[in-house]
């Protein structure tokens, strides 16, 4: 189950643990996501944020198979986009995972159905050969 509910963030209040937010769903695991979190403290997630490299090392030891790859409407991707909030008056980067024509971003309270053509108008560069910040998990 994805973790949604996170709230944004602030310079007072920082909450940037969307990566492993999306992180977690794409693991499917059944502990509770604060749980899991917990290991993760010394990083300090909500503060600090994650970076791809650090998704493919957990993944990894996990063992979940992953591959960068071009963006489709079928499989399981966590995206990274510097402006995927902005239309929501956000400046900041952010993780969201997108399966099979549905968006889960950890801002919301659940899913919600997007097309390819239209997720790709939220990222930077606008086509699927520049969308480079994506990630199948397999």
């Amino acid at each position: 189950m994805f973790p949604f509910g996170q709230k944004p963030s602030t310079k007072e209040e920082p909450s940037k643990d969307c990566g492993y937010r999306c992180m977690y769903y794409c693991l499917d695991l059944r502990e509770p996501y604060e749980t899991w979190l917990e290991q993760f403290k010394f990083f300090q997630p909500t503060k600090s944020g994650i970076t791809f490299t650090d998704i493919c090392t957990v993944l990894n030891y996990y063992g979940k198979d992953f591959k960068y790859t071009a963006l489709r409407d079928r499989g399981r991707f966590v995206i990274y986009s510097g402006i995927w909030l902005k239309p929501e008056g956000h400046n900041h980067g952010h993780y969201i995972v997108y399966e099979n024509g549905w968006v889960y971003c950890s801002l919301k309270n659940e899913p919600y159905k997007l097309s390819l053509n239209d997720v790709i108008g939220r990222l930077e560069a606008k086509n699927i050969d520049g969308a480079f910040r994506v990630l199948e998990v397999l």
